[in-house]
């Protein structure tokens, strides 16, 4: 089997993030908590167009996760909120005058979806499982070696990606996951 890459884009922004909780520090702490052979990969310039191992992204979201000094927020949603903010969230609060937000799920989410996805990651398949009133199930298919913290990490774009566009309370819940047996993921949010 090939091995999982992630895009240097995705690593750019965690490494940016890092900065956002700890100053010119954050990187060095960030790559301290890597294993050995992930901080070589960081040791040179990292490039956004260009692929990396997955296990280098997957190790930096298990530090963000576990950042000292964060108190009660949690810093893979915080995270996602402010890449989403950051990278696309003037683009969707554009839309979002647009269009309502079922319709922006129903009919563009399983092609920009899968779009956003395949820029950052060259394993999975993002698709729209379901969708109703006020309801809808994104999918994961075909990538079963995805981290937890990135399954967490999904789950909180959706969110933000939600509440961006005018999901008011929002509730997100994760009905299959490959932690625990599914052979998918799917993440499915309820909004007022």
């Amino acid at each position: 089997m090939a091995m999982v890459q992630i895009s240097g884009r995705a690593l750019l922004g965690v490494i940016k993030y890092s900065k956002v909780l700890a100053g010119p520090d954050g990187p060095g702490v960030l790559v301290s908590n890597l294993a050995e052979h992930d901080r070589v990969v960081l040791a040179s310039t990292i490039r956004g167009r260009k692929w990396y191992p997955y296990s280098v992204y997957a190790g930096m979201l298990e530090t963000i996760k576990i950042w000292p000094d964060l108190g009660d927020s949690d810093p893979l949603l915080d995270f996602a909120y402010w890449g989403l903010e950051r990278d696309a969230g003037s683009v969707l609060k554009i839309l979002s005058v647009f269009s309502s937000v079922e319709g922006l799920v129903h009919r563009g989410f399983g092609s920009w979806g899968s779009f956003l996805w395949s820029r950052h990651c060259d394993v999975g398949e993002v698709f729209l499982a379901d969708s109703g009133p006020k309801t809808g199930t994104m999918g994961l298919r075909g990538f079963p070696e995805i981290s937890a913290a990135h399954c967490w990490l999904v789950s909180g774009y959706l969110e933000a990606m939600g509440r961006i566009i005018g999901a008011t309370s929002l509730r997100m819940e994760k009905t299959h996951c490959v932690h625990r047996g599914d052979a998918h993921c799917e993440y499915r949010g309820d909004w007022d």
